[in-house]
Parts: structure tokens; C-alpha cells; sequence
């Protein structure tokens, strides 16, 4: 049987464990992600990684920045924010919400392919939230109220996201542009998809908002005439068709297709709209997504969110399946990592060698490894070991106190020691001075002896010898 390649195991990147990925792109691939932490707390996100070959370009990551910097400053439930940036080493790692749905681009290329249009008012519901995501990303202001003047420039149906409960989401700022971004594109550079890039831009014209909404056309146009809107045989001879000539007519588009009457009847009214949206000249479109969408609402009204919810789950059945599997795999490494962070705390020495799942039968998603690359890969299971059920950890009295026993012995040592040194400092004190009420007395100097020498002038006169006078005795009265 041939050896089948599997996608990486699951690593450490700073606070976060990055899973196997869920999508790839030119500079960088999708992952889901835990953020780990202390206490068993993890949380969900998604990880937008650079290939490691383009981590090294300053200008690639001068880019992811400034993404990270112009999505973070937009604060609207239909766009999806920025939540951290890691770089570590090599490794650049911009940190996204996670958005459970299905791409529009998915939903619109099933439809094409098995010949099912998707119903007007999906339709008009899908723009109308991507046009109110955009307008709120226009009209942007930093925290001095100053405008941003983001563009994003990569508006197309694989940067929507439908989510299982209705819900429109715009993502990916990889190439955005805004008063604020750091980085400048070269001359003659084109950046984003060919399909969705607007005439000017084809041109080396000035980029404006207009332009994202030029997108928005082409992305309505796909969806009521469920075709893409890419048919010329070459890339060259498309942006000379795009850059100079009308846009393709729906009408024509639709002319020998099988569509219902009342279907075509809507796009016949819908029709003037989408054509001013792609209009060659910028000044001939929609001014501002709000605009377009006020147009829009006024023809056709959106499905409502339970239906868009019952839309994503039943076309993007299988997608949202495979998107589930990689979570459960996902969970599963993280509670790991989980485990091991508790380990490390409980016992540190201990933790290098804690094995904390079996590996999984065969057949099933692989548990990827412990976070350190010192962490004991799982050994193999024994053949009565049957079940692949995570090892439950449960330490003894004796092995959760046997962690604290090294501090007491510690601190009993460093009191012993104190009390030592208390003792050798009181037995070394010298004694205490007499207490300044009772001074002690002047010596009294001894009396000279008797065949000593006088004393010299400069010597002290000696103190007097005190004599003793015998005290005279009263006469007796003389008789006459």
C-alpha cells in the first residue's frame, strides 16, 4: 500500500497551538488555532501564517502588518477583526476570529457546476451584506476621527464568508490600502485577483473605493447568471476586453439559457444596476456602498437570515463537514497542550515526559504531538489497550505534596540559619553604657607620702591634709 502524505502535526507559535491548515493562498496559509493558557483556558481562533519562504521579505511583512493594522481600526459585526500578530523566529502569524460558514465562492461554484442558480433574493441578501461590510470599511476613522481611506482591493466572492446563522462576513486585508500603511507597491505590480480588478486598475490609473465596488458588480453578475464572469480564452485578451470595452451583457449572457420567466423577469429589472457597478469610467458607478445598496433594496428584497442560515448548511453540507472534523482534531490537540500546561504547572520536572493521549486508530484524524519539542512523543498502544480515549491524570496525596517538600526544607534551613546568626550577633555585642543618671564618681587621688618631694610648678597642688584640733576641755570655776 503506498505511503500516504499527512499534514503536519500540530505546533507551538507564542500563546497559541497552530493546527494542520484549512486553506492555502499565495502568501500564506489558513489554520484553526487554540490560544492556550493557564487553568484549562482555551479559546478558538483562526491563524493566518506566511509561508516561511516569504517570512524573510521586509515588504511581505511590512504587508501582514499593515493588515493586521487597518482591520483592527474597522469595528463592524460584517467584517472580521484582527485579534493578535505573533512573530516568533521565523515564524509571522496574524491572529483572526474564527468565522464558522461557508465562502461565497464555494456556494457559487457548487451552483455553477450542477446547474442550480442560486435564488434571487440569496442573492440580493449576500451583497447587500457584503455592500454594508464595505461601506462601514470606507468610511473608517482612526481614533483621531481622522478618515482611514481604506480600500480593500481584494473584494471578491472567496473573501465572503456566509456563516451557519445568516450572517455576511468580509475578511482578508492582505493587500488593502489606507492613509495610514506602511507599505508602498511598485510600478507596474498588480495585486489581487484578475477577475475582480476594476478598469483603472488594469490601467495603472488611480485606485479608489469605486473600484471595490466594481467587485461588488462582478460578484452579482456571477451570482444572477451563474457563470463566471472570466470567459475569454486568454488573460490578455480579457483585460484589453475589461479595460476598454462595456461590460458583458446579462441579456446576452442569458439568452440561450433554460431560466424561468419570473427569474428572468428580476434580472431584466436588476440589470441596470449591476451595469452602472461596472462601468468602465469610475465616475459613472455607485459613489458609495450604501448608494448601491439603497438601489438594490429598492428593486428586490433580501432573504431573510433563517433562510440564508437553511442556504449555507444545506449547499455547503460538505464543506461545513470537513470544517468539523478539523475541529474536533483541533480540540483534541488543544486539550492536550492544555493538560501538559497544568502538568508543568503541578510538576515541572515531571512534565517533559507526561504522555497525554494515545494515539488515535487508524483512520481517524491524527492528535498532533505535545506543544515542546522536549515533550515525549505518546508511545504506541499495546495490544490490550484497546481503547483511544485520552489517559485521565490523577495524581496521588503523596505526588501532589511531594512538589512543596523542597521549599519547607528550604525555608527550615533558611531559619535555622537565622537563628544562628541572631545568637553569634548577641554573644558578640559589647555591653551596654551606664545609664546616664548615676555618673560614676570623681576618684579620690591619695594623700602624698611624707618624705616625697615638693612639687613642681607645673604639677597640681596636692589636696590640704586635713588635722585633727583635740576639742579644749572646760576649766573648773577658781575659788576666792
Amino acid at each position: 500500500m503506498p505511503h500516504r502524505s499527512r499534514e503536519p502535526a500540530s505546533i507551538r507559535i507564542g500563546r497559541y497551538v497552530i493546527h494542520p491548515p484549512i486553506a492555502r493562498g499565495g502568501m500564506a496559509t489558513v489554520h484553526p488555532a487554540h490560544l492556550v493558557a493557564e487553568g484549562g483556558f482555551t479559546r478558538l481562533v483562526a491563524a493566518k501564517r506566511l509561508h516561511p519562504a516569504l517570512a524573510a521579505d521586509p515588504d511581505v511583512v511590512s504587508m501582514f502588518h499593515d493588515e493586521a493594522r487597518i482591520a483592527s481600526q474597522i469595528h463592524h459585526p460584517g467584517v472580521v477583526p484582527v485579534l493578535d500578530v505573533v512573530a516568533d523566529g521565523e515564524e509571522v502569524v496574524l491572529v483572526q476570529e474564527y468565522v464558522h460558514g461557508v465562502p461565497l465562492g464555494i456556494l457559487l461554484r457548487r451552483a455553477v457546476t450542477q446547474g442550480e442558480p442560486i435564488d434571487i433574493d440569496l442573492c440580493i441578501a449576500a451583497v447587500a451584506g457584503l455592500l454594508t461590510a464595505l461601506h462601514a470599511t470606507h468610511e473608517a476613522r482612526d481614533e483621531h476621527g481622522e478618515p482611514l481611506n481604506v480600500i480593500h482591493r481584494d473584494v471578491s466572492a472567496q473573501n465572503v464568508m456566509i456563516t451557519v446563522d445568516g450572517a455576511v462576513r468580509l475578511l482578508d486585508f492582505g493587500i488593502a490600502k489606507a492613509r495610514s500603511s506602511n507599505h508602498r507597491t511598485r510600478v507596474g505590480v498588480f495585486k489581487g485577483k484578475l477577475v475582480y480588478m476594476a478598469p483603472e486598475h488594469l490601467r495603472s490609473e488611480k485606485v479608489t473605493r469605486r473600484a471595490d465596488l466594481y467587485a461588488v458588480g462582478v460578484i452579482l453578475w456571477q451570482l444572477l447568471v451563474n457563470r463566471r464572469f472570466y470567459s475569454r480564452p486568454d488573460e490578455y485578451a480579457f483585460v484589453r476586453a475589461i479595460s476598454y470595452a462595456p461590460p458583458p451583457s446579462m441579456r446576452e449572457a442569458l439568452r440561450e439559457a433554460r431560466v424561468p420567466d419570473a427569474r428572468r423577469i428580476q434580472i431584466a429589472r436588476l440589470e441596470p444596476i449591476v451595469n452602472r457597478a461596472l462601468a468602465s469610467d469610475p465616475a459613472r458607478r455607485y459613489a458609495t456602498g450604501a448608494e448601491m445598496l439603497e438601489a438594490l433594496l429598492a428593486v428586490c428584497r433580501p432573504a431573510p437570515a433563517a433562510k440564508v442560515a437553511e442556504w449555507v448548511k444545506t449547499a455547503g453540507a460538505e464543506h461545513l463537514a470537513s470544517r468539523r472534523a478539523a475541529l474536533a482534531a483541533s480540540e483534541e490537540a488543544a486539550r492536550s497542550h492544555s493538560r501538559i500546561i497544568a502538568a508543568r504547572a503541578l510538576d515541572p520536572s515531571e512534565a517533559e515526559t507526561l504522555v497525554v493521549a494515545r494515539p488515535p486508530a487508524e483512520g481517524r484524524l491524527l492528535t498532533p504531538p505535545p506543544v515542546a519539542a522536549s515533550i515525549a512523543p505518546p508511545a504506541p498502544p499495546t495490544p490490550s489497550d484497546a481503547s483511544d480515549e485520552p489517559i485521565s491524570f490523577r495524581p496521588t496525596l503523596l505526588e501532589r505534596l511531594m512538589p512543596i517538600v523542597p521549599w519547607v526544607g528550604i525555608a527550615m534551613s533558611l531559619l535555622f540559619i537565622g537563628i544562628l546568626a541572631g545568637i553569634s550577633a548577641e554573644s558578640s555585642a559589647p555591653p551596654p553604657p551606664a545609664a546616664a543618671a548615676a555618673p560614676p564618681p570623681a576618684p579620690v587621688p591619695p594623700p602624698p607620702p611624707a618624705s616625697s618631694p615638693a612639687p613642681s610648678e607645673s604639677a597640681a597642688p596636692a589636696a590640704p591634709t586635713p588635722v585633727e584640733h583635740p576639742m579644749p576641755r572646760p576649766s573648773a570655776p577658781r575659788r576666792r
